[in-house]
C-alpha cells in the first residue's frame, strides 16, 4: 500500500504536533500497533545527506492505532525558516518489516514573537 500523502505547516518556535491513525484498508478499524516502531526525519532535500530535524514518536495506546509525532518549541526554533522541505515516516512491524506511512513537504512558518 503506498504512503499517505500529506503536506504540512511548522510553526518556528512552537511546539509542533500531530496525530494519525493507522486503519485496516479493508475492515477501516484501526491496527494494533503494539510491537511497531516508527522513525520519522525532515530533510532540505530527499537526498540531504543529514536530517534538518528528526521527529519524536510515540504510540500511547497501541491498541488504538494512533501515532503521535512531534518537535519541542526548542527544536522547531532552531529551524531554518520560509523554507519548504520534505519528511516522511516510517514504520517497522514487529516483524520487521519496513513501511512508509506517511510523506509531504513541510512548510517552516517564520517566528515573529522571541
Amino acid at each position: 500500500m503506498p504512503a499517505g500523502k500529506k503536506n504540512l505547516v511548522l510553526e518556528q518556535g512552537t511546539d509542533f504536533s500531530f496525530s494519525f491513525t493507522i486503519k485496516d484498508p479493508i475492515t477501516k478499524d484501526p491496527i494494533d500497533l503494539t510491537g511497531y516502531t516508527f522513525a520519522g526525519q525532515i530533510r532540505e532535500n530527499y537526498d540531504s545527506p543529514t536530517p534538518a530535524e528528526t521527529f519524536h514518536i510515540s504510540v500511547p495506546t497501541p491498541a488504538n492505532g494512533t501515532v503521535v509525532v512531534e518537535l519541542s518549541n526548542a527544536e522547531t526554533s532552531a529551524m531554518e525558516s520560509q523554507k519548504n522541505m520534505f519528511y516522511d515516516i516510517e514504520g517497522t512491524t514487529p516483524g520487521s518489516k519496513k513501511f512508509r506511512i506517511l510523506e509531504g513537504q513541510i512548510y517552516i512558518s517564520p517566528e515573529v514573537t522571541r
